[in-house]
């Protein structure tokens, strides 16, 4: 028994044939029976039933008519029927009927072929189909007339239910190929491309055949191509592993596209191994990175002026206070220099500096601050001619200046000392690139027009009319690394003792509030170019009103002046001692208020700083006032985040000056007030 279940299927459907055929000879032997032929006869009938019956086939024998005659065992079980139930019936009671027609073609083919290989579905006694391969042989008798056929059964559901399956996987697998909300790409060991699916012809746009006529390299980045890791091909991906990166692929329009891509192995694709591509197009999560990177940068840009702001807000008060001691003892100094002399005009050209300096510690704190100043409406050619004059003198004779400044340019309406301002650090940068070689400094004022795509290097500046201030140099140029932070508060490439890093943010912020845009260019070792573009304005010219010298008011009231810089205090009371008032000066605001408190009416007006240790400005004059409501305050400050001129006169203050202040506009808010109580 084992050694017949040891044989191959084909030897033993071979063997039986042979028995077959040999006891049909047997069968129909017309030579005289003898017993040794019955016993042949028996022995091969024997045999041959030992055979249908151990074998796992089913075995199935028909007459010339169709007509089961014979099954065995094995074939019983597969189509779930006794063998008498079988025996006399045709299989065409059998087969499926689906199947009919298919049966009826290869029973067709008996008379014309000996052996038959085929496919067909039965339907079992319980209703179940039964995949089975007939192995089907035709019979001959004597004569060679044909007398049936049998045919061995095998049951192959398993192999049928399996392939099935696996063509119903494969069509779901296109399917979801094919609908991926992906880019997949299939590509051999050599990278040539052997599938994809749609997503990817809809994102590239290129046809499926152009597609696979590609290497994937074809269709990268060329950087990209560079700069594929050596682990993709060799260990990570040849374990399975997926690996994530990011790369940029051509599309048909020839531009390059970003997407994230994911490889893996595919183990026994295309017999040699191959490899899935899958992409996605990461072009709105770059632009929303890229967003997210300005706004981050936006934020540190706020925390940089915020910073700036409040250095500003800790310095701006001692300097103004250094500033109106220069500014004061300059004028009082003055005032005893003969007319007409030398030292007159030096002590003239101290205080217009002290003035000037004085108006930009208050440009950069309302800069930081993010107020606004009070504009005019100006031609812009004279204010820029005479920052070039004062700036001739400090720039070295080995650069030159040259300016085109027309007569007829439209007007602008601006702040006219913080556009000196403008000018003053764009040169002084400019002078400083060209200052160990020479070179040539230009200043250009010019009429522009600037439509929608000429504005996106600065949003802020929407399209119109413009004056454009060109300030350009024959400089060593500014790297590209460094042309992008130029802008930022502290940054600079100059020596410690050189500048700051707050120029340009200066201007930045100056441009900005006014509306404008600013571009810079530059080129390693040919030299920098810097336009701001002030907006047009269709206003009016402001009326300029000329100075009229004046002899200062003068009086003889009493005066209390507050202030906790003790040279503040002499300078002061200096000043207006030599005006006629009588004045008692403190810097103590506690020792002040005790004063007042013992003598409300002993004072016609109080003068107090703001910024005071232990007691401000503000404080006391709520206290001044709760005693005597009448008396006029003046509130000074040179900087101070409390107030302002609108909370100054909220608290009952008269009048409200920011340091440092000269001796004629000490003198006229002093008499002001006095008059107007």
């Amino acid at each position: 028994m084992d050694q017949l279940e040891n044989r191959t299927r084909e030897e033993l459907i071979a063997e039986l044939r042979t028995c077959r055929e040999r006891v049909s000879e047997l069968e129909g032997s017309r030579i005289q029976d003898t017993r040794r032929q019955t016993d042949q006869l028996h022995l091969y009938r024997q045999k041959f039933r030992t055979l249908i019956e151990t074998t796992s086939s089913g075995y199935w024998e028909l007459d010339a008519d169709e007509v089961t005659v014979d099954v065995n065992q094995g074939l019983c079980s597969l189509l779930g029927y006794a063998r008498q139930e079988i025996l006399g019936k045709t299989p065409f009671e059998f087969v499926d009927k689906d199947n009919i027609r298919i049966f009826e073609k290869h029973a067709a083919k008996t008379a014309v072929e000996l052996n038959r290989s085929y496919e067909i579905t039965l339907r079992k006694g319980n209703g179940d189909l039964l995949y089975a391969h007939f192995d089907s042989t035709t019979l001959y008798d004597q004569e060679n007339r044909i007398s049936g056929s049998f045919a061995f059964v095998t049951d192959i559901t398993d192999r049928v239910l399996i392939e099935k399956a696996l063509r119903e996987s494969e069509i779901h697998f296109r399917q979801l190929f094919e609908q991926a909300a992906i880019g997949i790409i299939v590509v051999d060991n050599a990278h040539n491309i052997v599938d994809v699916n749609q997503f990817v012809l809809d994102m590239l746009g290129y046809s499926k055949n152009e597609m696979l006529a590609f290497n994937a390299e074809d269709i990268l980045h060329p950087d990209d191509s560079k700069d594929v890791p050596p682990d993709w091909t060799q260990s990570r991906v040849l374990q399975g592993e997926i690996v994530d990166i990011e790369r940029r692929y051509r599309t048909k329009s020839g531009v390059y596209l970003p997407v994230r891509v994911s490889m893996r192995r595919m183990k026994g694709v295309l017999g040699k191994g191959s490899y899935m591509v899958m992409f996605q197009d990461i072009s709105k999560y770059k632009q929303a990175e890229a967003e997210k990177e300005k706004l981050y940068q936006q934020l540190v840009q706020s925390q940089k002026i915020e910073a700036l702001g409040t250095l500003t807000g800790g310095i701006a008060h001692d300097f103004n206070n250094i500033l109106g001691i220069i500014l004061g003892y300059t004028e009082l100094a003055q005032n005893e220099a003969p007319e007409g002399t030398s030292g007159r005009a030096f002590l003239e050209e101290v205080k217009n500096a002290c003035l000037r300096g004085r108006d930009i510690v208050s440009q950069l704190r309302i800069f930081t601050r993010k107020e606004t100043e009070k504009r005019g409406v100006i031609d812009i050619g004279p204010v820029i001619k005479e920052g070039l004059k004062m700036l001739r003198s400090t720039i070295p004779a080995s650069i030159e200046i040259k300016d085109s400044i027309p007569g007829d340019l439209p007007r602008v309406k601006v702040n006219p000392t913080q556009i000196h301002q403008v000018l003053v650090n764009l040169c002084t940068n400019a002078a400083h690139a060209m200052e160990a070689t020479g070179g040539l400094l230009k200043v250009i004022l010019k009429r522009e027009i600037l439509t929608e795509s000429e504005t996106i290097f600065d949003p802020e500046a929407p399209p119109g009319e413009y004056v454009r201030l060109t300030v350009s140099d024959t400089g060593q140029g500014i790297p590209d690394k460094d042309l992008k932070r130029i802008f930022d508060p502290y940054f600079t490439t100059k020596d410690l003792d050189r500048g700051s890093g707050l120029g340009l943010s200066v201007v930045q912020g100056i441009i900005k509030s006014h509306g404008g845009g600013i571009r810079v260019g530059s080129v390693l070792g040919q030299g920098t170019v810097f336009d701001i573009y002030l907006p047009v304005t269709a206003e009016d010219l402001v009326k300029q009103v000329p100075e009229i010298t004046r002899k200062m008011p003068t009086g003889t009231e009493r005066i209390l002046f507050v202030d906790d810089e003790a040279s503040m205090v002499d300078l002061n009371r200096n000043r207006l001692e030599r005006l006629g008032y009588k004045v008692a000066g403190t810097t103590d605001p506690f020792q002040a208020l005790e004063w007042f408190r013992n003598d409300p009416h002993g004072f016609d007006l109080i003068i107090t700083d703001m910024t005071m240790p232990g007691m401000t400005g503000d404080r006391l004059t709520r206290d001044v006032l709760r005693i005597r409501p009448d008396i006029p305050v003046i509130l000074c400050t040179g900087h101070s985040e409390r107030v302002t001129r609108e909370t100054a006169k909220d608290l009952g203050a008269a009048k409200y000056l920011q340091k440092p202040t000269d001796m004629n506009e000490l003198a006229v808010s002093v008499r002001y007030v006095l008059d107007n109580p």
